[in-house]
């Protein structure tokens, strides 16, 4: 009975054709860039297997579509801020139509920035952000597969007096 689930087991590993694989973040970074702003940056890589992957090139607190989402938050908890926007750079991917493209059987690492300019009505708090919507397409056709929340629990920045 063993022997008939193993040979299931790698005939369905073999057979079952990769989308894609996301790395877990390798670097993660917070400087603050005065009193009341910082930039936070978020290192990651994917890699394509027999389609192209789409990723996106934005970021913004309440993501559109084709944006990723990543929330600001002092002394662990959601807060006020006055300003907050995200982009990705990329080595191995190139932007079309508004999207990064990692060709088939390709990788590609990126970086997301985030800039937080803290509310000058607040307190001076330890501020991070993290990545809790990151939206990617497979195939020609683009078939919607965003991360999952297990997956983004390692997206988090450490944090940046402000």
């Amino acid at each position: 009975m063993n022997k008939y689930i193993y040979f299931i087991v790698c005939f369905v590993s073999i057979a079952t054709p990769s989308l894609s694989h996301a790395f877990i973040p390798n670097s993660q970074t917070a400087r603050a860039l005065g009193d009341n702003a910082a930039v936070f940056t978020i290192d990651y890589g994917f890699e394509a297997g027999k389609s192209p992957i789409y990723l996106p090139v934005l970021g913004s607190t309440d993501p559109g579509k084709n944006e990723f989402g990543f929330r600001v938050r002092a002394n662990d908890e959601p807060v006020q801020y006055d300003n907050a926007f995200g982009f990705v750079v990329s080595k191995g991917a190139s932007i079309t139509n508004g999207m990064y493209v990692i060709k088939p059987g390709k990788s590609a690492t990126f970086t997301a920035i985030m800039v937080v300019q803290a509310s000058s009505t607040l307190d001076t708090m330890e501020y991070n952000t993290n990545i809790n919507y990151l939206p990617f397409y497979y195939g020609e056709d683009q078939q919607f597969a965003p991360l999952n929340v297990h997956q983004l629990k390692t997206y988090v920045t450490p944090t940046v007096e402000l």
